[in-house]
């Protein structure tokens, strides 16, 4: 969606950016949140990281930025190979369900 806008915007003074930050550690998270995103492996990044990697967007002359490593490559596989995410996250599924089974 982001992409599309910025292409139907792009002759206008509207710049459109699109950050992609992977998990950040905020008190909206939940403990269950925690604990999933510690058994996936998943690297919860702090609020002034992300803010940080926002401010450093919009200063530079990019459109795009991706914050971490495999999220970045996880990002880039999706926009080209969008059915290897879909099976990679079904095979997550069943755990990710898991916490949050009630």
């Amino acid at each position: 969606m982001t992409e599309a806008l910025a292409r139907e915007l792009s002759h206008s003074d509207v710049k459109i950016l699109y950050l992609a930050p992977r998990a950040t550690d905020t008190a909206i998270n939940s403990p269950q949140v925690r604990a999933m995103n510690k058994e996936l492996g998943n690297t919860m990044d702090p609020p002034e990281k992300v803010a940080d990697a926002l401010i450093d967007l919009i200063k530079s002359k990019k459109r795009r930025r991706f914050i971490g490593f495999p999220e970045t490559l996880f990002a880039r596989i999706n926009g080209a190979f969008p059915s290897l995410v879909d099976n990679a996250i079904a095979k997550q599924l069943p755990k990710i369900k898991s916490f949050f089974a009630n």
